[in-house]
């Protein structure tokens, strides 16, 4: 087993040691209960690129949203500061991963896996009456974040907990385990804490694979964990494993998903796919 720990991992990827500047100020900004919504907006339109993925975000049929925004201002209002944080921090972690090239995976069929668990997150907790939906869509967005940096720090390490967890039909994160002492969620988890973001995310993500421990936050890692397994179940890109991770027991007791309503769910994340790709990826 190694004598690595997750901290070591993340300490080691220089280019994500911090968040993108402009999401730290959107961040403080949001916390700060002196600034208003100009303050906010301001900062967001300074970034003109991600000005233009934050509006085509909010006007998108997945999230559906009454009526057209047309400014960031508009969004603001009409969507809230605290929901357009959790989407400039999706779009803006995104665009820091992407690039990073990792041998042997392609880049873009891993956002379109993690696209792919976002939008069921956020469906199944829209299903589920939850009126914010962006947080669940963040949480399944950046659910393999750890995965992404062993495949990139460990290397042929990590490819060969890919390859012997296929080889014995196993799971990923149990052949980790065995391999490592710790797994992609784990590495995760600390990442997201040494941004030092909320633990609503960071124990999310820790526990995507272990909802049942996840005591916190029983509902939102029930929601990622079922979101993972419906994109792979949809053959929603490809993480570096196409095993279908088990559903936890726990998850069906915590969201209570009827045959109609996970069926909604699914047509819902397969009509919209392409076009959520397109306006985080393109």
């Amino acid at each position: 087993m190694s004598t690595l720990k997750p901290s070591d991992i993340v300490r080691k990827v220089s280019t994500v040691s911090s968040l993108p500047a402009v999401y730290q100020r959107i961040n403080a900004a949001v916390n700060n209960p002196r600034s208003s919504l100009s303050d906010v907006s301001s900062i967001i339109r300074e970034d003109v690129g991600l000005t233009t993925r934050l509006l085509k975000l909010v006007n998108s049929v997945f999230f559906g949203f009454p009526s057209k925004i047309d400014s960031i201002s508009a969004a603001c209002v009409i969507v809230g500061t605290t929901q357009l944080r959790s989407l400039a921090l999706a779009t803006s972690v995104v665009g820091v991963f992407r690039e990073r090239q990792v041998s042997g995976l392609d880049i873009n069929q891993f956002w379109e896996h993690s696209i792919g668990c976002a939008m069921a997150s956020s469906a199944i907790a829209r299903q589920a009456g939850d009126r914010d939906a962006e947080r669940f869509f963040v949480c399944g967005l950046l659910h393999d974040v750890g995965r992404l940096i062993m495949l990139q720090e460990l290397k042929d390490e990590a490819w060969e907990a890919v390859e012997q967890a296929r080889r014995q039909n196993r799971s990923l994160p149990e052949v980790e385990q065995e391999i490592f002492g710790f797994t992609h969620a784990d590495v995760g988890g600390e990442l997201l804490s040494a941004w030092k973001l909320p633990p609503s995310l960071t124990e999310v993500i820790r526990y995507h694979h272990q909802p049942m421990k996840c005591i916190g936050y029983p509902v939102e890692s029930a929601t990622t964990h079922f979101g993972d397994v419906i994109a792979h179940a949809l053959g929603l890109g490809f993480s570096g494993s196409d095993l279908v991770p088990s559903v936890q027991p726990v998850v069906l007791d915590r969201l209570r998903l009827t045959p109609e309503r996970l069926q909604f769910v699914a047509d819902d994340v397969s009509s919209q796919f392409e076009e959520m790709v397109a306006m985080i990826l393109g």
